[in-house]
């Protein structure tokens, strides 16, 4: 199980496979691999996204691609395979024989349907349509589609936040308290540094201090992202103890701060060339139409094998008695 401070990281790197990932705690995730654009095969795909997985040291990791999130996390779960790619007419056979327990279901309501002998998947996909819901009320639909394999949902991306850490070992027992203001902002100025550049700010940061009486913290929040330096350096020494015994006897100090991250913004254009022969085919239509000034009439073949779409067929204006040679010319 990956800790919480590599957590982040390893979706972060995980976000490189797809720009859509959904965290499923406490180890594991899903990757949305349905991009409009044409990718990896899902062996390769597969592949990437494991070995990324086991740089970070998870070696014992399983991956499961199906068409919906809950067939491929049973994939994962009970695949042959590390890697058990299921294509859609392969899910139904997949499914069958794998018992209701193996979906997560509470071991209460698995042993009420196991009564009835629904004890397989295969049983709930072969009952009628709506008939689970006798047996299991609320819980019923969500669980009769995933035994049939139709539990598709588009994914709900999460990006953990940014956690940022600096500490500062000390050569004597400090109890100053302007000293102790003075380390903690020569530890949280490089930290804030950092979210600047990133264009971020912080909505909670800590101060931890060790010393002879132990470990003391203080935490501040603010309601807003910030990477106001005496703002937080206020908030911090406000949130110490009243009775001092954060100021005296430290032998070191820590500063955390914790970022919020939104998802970078994906820009769309609208140049962007439809994917497959017949977005090719309607990227030409409407410029060969936008040459010929928008006139009705219809597409002649002209040249199929020209790289350019637009160049493959000649418009034809309705009523014309001469074909353009192209339709620029129109």
């Amino acid at each position: 199980m990956p800790s919480a401070e590599v957590w982040p990281a390893l979706l972060d790197a995980l976000g490189a496979h797809s720009p859509t990932v959904e965290p499923e705690p406490p180890a594991g995730c899903w990757l949305d691999l349905r991009g409009g654009r044409r990718g990896l095969s899902p062996p390769k795909a597969g592949a990437a996204i494991l070995g990324t997985v086991r740089d970070w040291g998870y070696g014992e990791a399983r991956l499961g691609i199906a068409p919906t999130p809950g067939v491929a996390r049973l994939a994962a779960w009970h695949g042959a395979e590390s890697v058990t790619i299921l294509a859609p007419p392969d899910v139904a056979a997949f499914l069958a024989p794998l018992p209701i327990a193996a979906t997560g279901l509470p071991a209460d309501l698995a042993d009420r349907l196991a009564l009835v002998g629904l004890r397989r998947l295969g049983d709930l996909a072969a009952l009628p349509r709506g008939a689970l819901g006798d047996y299991l009320g609320p819980a019923a639909p969500a669980l009769e589609a995933l035994a049939r394999g139709e539990d598709d949902r588009p994914l709900r991306p999460t990006r953990p936040p940014l956690v940022l850490t600096a500490r500062r070992e000390l050569d004597w027992a400090l109890d100053d308290h302007a000293q102790l203001a003075t380390i903690a902002t020569r530890l949280l100025a490089p930290l804030l540094a950092t979210l600047r550049r990133q264009g971020l700010g912080t909505t909670r940061a800590t101060l931890t201090l060790y010393g002879e009486r132990g470990e003391v913290n203080a935490t501040a929040r603010t309601a807003r992202p910030t990477t106001d330096g005496d703002l937080l350096l206020r908030l911090l020494l406000a949130a110490l103890p009243n009775d001092g015994a954060g100021e005296r006897g430290i032998t070191a100090v820590a500063t955390t701060l914790i970022s919020p991250r939104p998802f970078a913004g994906q820009q769309a254009s609208f140049f962007d060339v439809p994917q497959g022969r017949r977005g090719l085919l309607a990227l030409g239509v409407a410029e060969t139409q936008r040459r010929a000034g928008g006139d009705l009439g219809h597409l002649h073949p002209a040249d199929l094998a020209h790289p350019l779409p637009e160049r493959r067929y000649r418009f034809v204006v309705a009523g014309d008695a001469a074909e353009p040679a192209h339709p620029e010319d129109a």
